[in-house]
Parts: C-alpha cells; sequence; structure tokens
C-alpha cells in the first residue's frame, strides 16, 4: 500500500468536526446533576464485600445512587506521590482490575496514585444493579442505552456513569489533601499545595473523562480539578454523523432504541446530545494527549476525530498520536506504535514534568505524517 492515499485519507479524518449545538435540555439539566452529585461526599475505602462479578477490586466508593463502585489503587513503591489519576474502560469486558491495574505500574513510580475504576454495571460495580445479569462483549453494548427512552433524562444510565467518574475524581483529590470527615476513608498526603488530579479514558472511557473533565471545569476557583486528560479512541461523539455512517459498537444499540421507538426520535437524538462530548469539549481547556484511528470499525475514526477536535485547549497543549487501525490486534508495525503511545503517555503523567516539555521529545512520533513513516 503506498503511503499518499493513506495520508490524503487520515488528514481527511483527523479534521473531521462534530456538531457542538446543545440538546435543548442542556444547561437545566447539567445543573440538576451537578446539584445531585455535590449533595454527597464520596469517601475512597478498602473493599471489605467482594464482588463477585470481579473479585480482585481492593477499594471502592459510593456513587450515585447508593451504587458501590469497584476500583484498584495502584500507588508509587518508594516515590512520593504527587498527583492521582483515574484510568476508564471501554464499552467491551474488561479485563479483571487486577490484571489492569499492572499496567499502570509505570506511572505510579513517577509519584502518580493510579485508581483504576470500573463504571456501574460492569465488572467490579455490579452489586447495586438491579438484574445484574449484564452481558458485555464487543458485539453487546445494551447497557448503554438503559433508562434512554425514558420520560426523564435522569433515568438514562450514561449520565450516572459520568457521575461515577466525576466522583473517582473527587475522592482522589480528597486523598490528596488528606481529607477524612469520617476517619475511614484512604488518605494519600496533606502537605500538597495542591491536588493535580488526571483523567485516561479508552473509547468508552475516554468519551466519559471528556465530559467528567467538563463538568467539573470551574469548579474550584482558582485550579482545575482536572489538569491532564488523555484518551485513546474517544468513543460517545458526533453521534448524529456517526449514526449516518455506520452501526458499528455502541451506534449499533442505538439504531436498535431509535427503531423500537420512532415517534421518539427526535426526542431521544436531543437526548444523546446531553453526553456528547464534542459538546462538553469546548469547556476542556487542559493538556490533552489522544491516541486517534484513521480506520476503525468499532469507533469510526471520523467520530474519535471530533472529540479531540472539540476540546478547546491552545494548540500547544493538545497532542495527537495517529495509527492506520484501532480497536484491533495488529501487526508489528501497529503493536510497536502503541507501545510507543504508551510509553508517551508515561511521561505526558510525569507531575515532574510540564506536559509541553514531556511531550517535546516525541515530536517525530506525532501526526499524521509520523504514521505515515511508521506503518507504511
Amino acid at each position: 500500500m503506498s503511503s499518499a492515499p493513506i495520508h490524503d485519507d487520515a488528514v481527511r479524518v483527523m479534521a473531521h468536526v462534530g456538531d457542538r449545538t446543545p440538546s435543548p435540555e442542556h444547561s437545566v439539566f447539567w445543573k440538576m446533576w451537578f446539584q445531585s452529585l455535590i449533595e454527597t461526599q464520596p469517601e475512597l475505602c478498602a473493599r471489605t464485600t467482594s464482588d463477585e462479578s470481579d473479585p480482585s477490586a481492593t477499594h471502592e466508593f459510593v456513587s450515585h445512587g447508593d451504587v458501590r463502585i469497584g476500583c484498584s489503587l495502584v500507588v508509587p513503591e518508594s516515590a512520593p506521590i504527587k498527583a492521582a489519576m483515574v484510568t476508564l474502560h471501554g464499552a467491551g469486558t474488561p479485563d479483571a482490575l487486577e490484571s489492569d491495574a499492572r499496567r499502570w505500574r509505570g506511572v505510579a513510580d513517577k509519584g502518580v496514585a493510579v485508581l483504576v475504576v470500573r463504571v456501574r454495571g460492569f465488572p467490579g460495580s455490579r452489586t447495586d444493579i438491579e438484574g445484574r445479569s449484564i452481558g458485555f462483549s464487543s458485539d453487546d453494548h445494551g447497557w448503554f442505552t438503559r433508562g434512554l427512552e425514558q420520560d426523564e433524562p435522569n433515568k438514562w444510565v450514561v449520565p450516572h456513569m459520568v457521575s461515577d467518574v466525576c466522583n473517582a475524581a473527587r475522592v482522589m483529590r480528597n486523598a490528596l489533601l488528606g481529607r477524612d470527615e469520617s476517619g475511614r476513608c484512604l488518605t494519600l498526603g496533606t502537605d500538597l499545595k495542591n491536588a493535580p488530579v488526571y483523567l485516561h479514558g479508552v473509547s468508552l472511557g475516554g468519551g466519559l473523562s471528556v465530559i467528567a473533565a467538563a463538568q467539573l471545569s470551574g469548579r474550584v476557583v482558582g485550579e482545575p480539578v482536572i489538569e491532564r486528560i488523555a484518551l485513546r479512541w474517544p468513543s460517545m461523539g458526533a453521534m448524529g454523523w456517526r449514526l449516518a455512517n455506520s452501526r458499528a459498537g455502541l451506534a449499533g444499540v442505538i439504531h436498535e432504541a431509535l427503531e423500537a421507538h420512532p415517534d421518539r426520535r427526535e426526542l431521544l437524538m436531543d437526548r444523546l446530545r446531553l453526553c456528547d462530548p464534542v459538546v462538553h469539549g469546548r469547556r476542556v481547556r487542559v493538556p490533552t494527549l489522544a491516541l486517534l484511528a484513521a480506520l476503525d470499525d468499532v469507533v469510526p475514526g471520523e467520530a474519535a476525530a471530533a472529540v479531540y477536535n472539540a476540546i478547546e485547549a491552545d494548540p500547544g497543549r493538545k497532542w495527537r498520536m495517529c495509527i492506520e487501525r484501532g480497536h484491533v490486534d495488529g501487526d508489528v508495525a501497529l503493536t510497536r506504535r502503541i507501545a510507543t503511545f504508551h510509553r508517551a503517555l508515561e511521561d505526558f503523567f510525569d507531575p515532574d514534568q510540564r506536559p509541553i516539555d514531556a511531550m517535546h521529545s516525541w515530536d517525530s512520533e506525532l501526526g499524521v505524517r509520523a504514521m505515515v513513516r511508521n506503518e507504511r
């Protein structure tokens, strides 16, 4: 395959922008959502009662609706803790928390306490979910549309997943600040001048991360709650375009929901925009690193690029690494590129480096031209 067609098509894909028009319900809904979020003060505690869907969860916190969210905590073996990170999974069945946590040892040893989270309904966070026999696979994303068709938008499960992400960031920030009002939650330090929290999300987790970062933006006077964000093939974005061009991944179950309620199609499309990270991206202005793919049968490259392009961080604070295919087990060249991204990710999340300095050494690996050079 020649490089020119790859380059030309990839440039088009990476330039895609989505519809940023908010839903008519947007402002009222998210104001009420935030008020509900701050009515409770979640605490990160050691898990004492196992969730049989993933017994390897080591910690938990209580999120919206009294749902216990399972997670695992990875802390530095010797370095002092200087920051925290919350990492989120995709829409398919994730690996066991114990296995996933081991992947973050490199980031943790730079002085970052890493919380590996499973949002509600996923293994490790099912104990308090009604009808816990929820199946997840690469071909079954039905949980995403649970409650979408209800009269009230707060019945849809996705905004509650956003609550899980925000509460994960809140518990890690409080742990860094040494806050423990009850005397039983985990604390990680008491002498930090601030409490930097980072977000990382894959696919579904990437979309949730953008929305959570947007909703937490401006909530603390003088400083952001989320200070850095990294995304890998972020999903949920540009849903109007995606539904018109694909039935893959989440788009498939959304098509089914729309077809099951043809008389409510306009209402449901407006509701989907409530949780479109393209709409929320304008409130995300922190350093951002993304892995994007020109071709992707699960999250179309255009939809993922639209999420990245919607983020309003200054151009000098946004970086993207491009690969030819996403959501696949690739050949040696593709595997090498993904491994390169993870090494760059470790530098990006190093609290001792400014992101612009950390990413300078990766300049030759960024952008479409680097993709063509490395994968042709």
